[in-house]
Order: C-alpha cells, then sequence, then structure tokens
C-alpha cells in the first residue's frame, strides 16, 4: 500500500511495528496518527 501510495505522490505516513496485528501497536501510535492527520 504505501509503494502506492508513493507511486501516486500522495501525502502518507507508513509506521513498521513488531508483533500481530492486534490493538497494542494501534493504541500506542493513535495519538501521534491524530497529530499527523490533524496537521495544518
Amino acid at each position: 500500500m504505501a509503494k502506492a501510495l508513493a507511486y501516486q505522490n500522495y501525502d502518507y505516513t507508513f509506521t513498521f511495528g513488531d508483533g500481530s496485528h492486534n490493538s497494542k501497536h494501534g493504541g500506542s501510535i493513535f495519538p501521534e496518527a491524530m497529530k499527523w492527520l490533524w496537521r495544518k
């Protein structure tokens, strides 16, 4: 997905994490993701 967004010149951020697909990682990056999403 990140490569497709980059190819189309979309403004995006990609955060890579360890472990399984669960809410532990998502919960830990949620505040920073909201700051990035609602910047400017």
